[in-house]
């Protein structure tokens, strides 16, 4: 009876203190499926709408929630004017992890009661989320409005994510795919993000920004382009790139970076496509506000390689709060497909001659990275601007001096000059024949 009693004592409170004392707290809730998780069932959480196996534990002070293989259908019915469902639902306070074994689904299937369906739902004050998976590790998300709605932040470190979400209703967020007001982090994962009727990421921090690293991240927003965006991914004020492989499409938009920021991309890795299906959009756009124009840092000798004479431009409008800087082809008008990736799209650049008062350059080829070279046999060698200026023409115009006669070479004999000489003896001859001829007309 005694060991009987010691089982169930042992069944009952198999959650440690930290897990049992943060479930106890007023205040912090999480409910899966439409359970609330509790220090009795915190170790294995089961409902209707859940199978496989889902445990919830406080490790090192951080809230974790672990999905073995599992699958959640159904959520929490929440009423904030209209009826929301989340099948996983956080109201803590100090974040949550979510890590991930195996593969698992979140089907937010809408409902009569709850026709508007997260997948993950985390309000304002209640921390980031940070999902956190292995090499196999696979989670997908449907929903009709975002699959991941997360106010303070998301950072995702490993794994294989694929969210999708419907429709959406009543605000621009709702049918964002990834939507976080604070900053976004993907880190060797590979995570394909759709937004049906908007953005498929959004980030709208204003700190950090949204940062890729080591990762795979293809990101879709909507089809048309209406009172709310549809970017493939929309970052507020940063958008960082690193070795990653990236594409983006929207019919806003392929990548929007709203203000204050830039785009930087780095590692020879790394291949970014931005594509634009919309009539008025860019494939990448920076937009100008309150007079600071952002930018796009290409490092690692990475290049536009599409278009091939793509270059950086600043793109205006009438509107100068609507102005961008962005990539454009010939036609200086936006182009609706880029490609960013390690190499050079080489442009020649005809010699210009040098004048009298100006310099020239010599014929070379340019990529939309800001390198020079010159072709060498068949290849390229990389050159400075120093390496290609014709000097100003040199003046040629001749200054022709008078001609001074030529001096006779003195005679080495007898160190007298020999013309000299000459004329001296002539004039001696000729005065002796006019002397001869005078005697024999006298006599």
């Amino acid at each position: 009876m005694v060991l009987c009693l010691c089982m169930l004592v042992c069944t009952v409170y198999a959650v440690d203190d930290a897990t049992t004392t943060w479930l106890g707290t007023s205040g912090n809730g999480l409910s899966v499926g439409g359970v609330t998780v509790t220090a009795e069932n915190a170790d294995s959480i089961t409902g209707d709408g859940i199978t496989g196996a889902v445990s919830f534990a406080v490790v090192d002070g951080t809230p974790t929630l672990t999905l073995n293989n599992a699958s959640i259908t159904g959520g929490t019915p929440v009423s904030q004017g209209n009826k929301y469902m989340y099948p996983i639902y956080y109201n803590g306070s100090n974040g949550l992890k979510l890590v991930l074994k195996g593969t698992n689904n979140i089907n937010a299937t809408p409902t009569t009661e709850a026709p508007d369906t997260f997948g993950i739902y985390m309000g304002e004050g209640k921390g980031q989320l940070t999902l956190s998976g292995d090499a196999d590790s696979v989670l997908t998300i449907n929903s009709t409005n975002a699959g991941l709605y997360i106010y303070e932040g998301i950072t995702i470190e490993g794994g294989a994510y694929h969210i999708t979400s419907g429709e959406g209703y009543g605000s621009s967020e709702f049918g964002k795919a990834f939507y976080s007001c604070g900053p976004i982090t993907i880190q060797n994962a590979n995570v394909t993000a759709k937004g049906t009727n908007a953005s498929g990421i959004y980030s709208d921090d204003y700190e950090y920004g949204f940062r890729i690293i080591n990762s795979t991240v293809t990101a879709i927003g909507g089809s048309t382009s209406d009172e709310y965006p549809h970017d493939g991914i929309y970052s507020t004020i940063q958008l960082d790139i690193s070795n990653s492989k990236v594409t983006a499409q929207g019919g806003s938009h392929g990548i929007y970076v709203q203000h204050y920021g830039g785009i930087n991309i780095s590692g020879k890795d790394t291949v970014v496509k931005a594509i634009s299906t919309g009539d008025q959009s860019a494939a990448i756009y920076l937009r100008y506000s309150n007079f600071y124009y952002g930018y796009i840092s290409l490092n690692d000798d990475l290049a536009i390689l599409e278009p091939s004479d793509g270059k950086q431009v600043y793109y205006n409008s009438d509107d100068y709060n609507e102005a961008g800087y962005t990539i454009v082809g010939s036609e200086d008008t936006p182009a609706k497909a880029v490609t960013i990736a390690y190499g050079h799209n080489w442009q020649l650049i005809e010699e210009v001659p040098a004048t009298k008062t100006t310099t020239g350059m010599k014929e070379h080829y340019c990529c939309s990275c800001g390198q020079l070279a010159i072709m060498e046999g068949d290849s390229y060698t990389i050159v400075e601007e120093a390496d290609l200026i014709i000097p100003v023409k040199e003046s040629s115009i001749v200054v022709i001096a008078p001609a001074t006669p030529a001096q006779p070479e003195p005679n080495p004999a007898t160190g007298t000059q020999d013309g000299i000489s000459a004329a001296v003896a002539l004039a001696v001859i000729s005065a002796l024949g006019i002397m001869a001829l005078s005697r024999k007309k006298i006599s």
